[in-house]
């Protein structure tokens, strides 16, 4: 019975079943793996906007909450999700980050802000 006064903290990780937990605990480790091999202070100085829920959110969502629809692809996809929201330098100074998905992302963002930038038909 709780009073008016009282709250109760609700996070993501109240929500996994087992499936989803091994797959977590798999996710960081490779977390924990990048930020010693990068050498770098922190997870948000890896990934933007990281924080602890930000891995067990993750694999909800892949899983739709629910424990059985969790599989081996869903790390692959998850780490991914990852890579993509890896900042730069981190990716600079961790071959785990460096895919040629991320690779090929960024050269193509980067010619679409080139094109973009140095158009002829903008005025200046």
């Amino acid at each position: 019975l709780l009073n008016r006064f009282e709250k109760q903290i609700f996070c993501a990780e109240d929500l996994l079943g087992p499936r989803q937990t091994k797959i977590v605990d798999q996710l960081v480790e490779w977390t924990n793996f990048i930020l010693e091999s990068t050498g770098m202070d922190s997870m948000q100085d890896i990934f933007c906007g990281f924080h602890p829920g930000t891995i067990p959110s993750a694999v909800l969502n892949i899983s739709c909450y629910d424990d059985e629809k969790i599989d081996v692809n869903s790390v692959q996809t998850i780490k991914a999700w990852l890579r993509r929201i890896a900042q730069p330098i981190a990716v600079l100074h961790s071959p785990e980050l460096q895919s040629e998905e991320y690779l090929a992302q960024q050269f193509c963002l980067h010619s679409a802000l080139d094109n973009f930038v140095f158009s002829p038909h903008l005025s200046h």
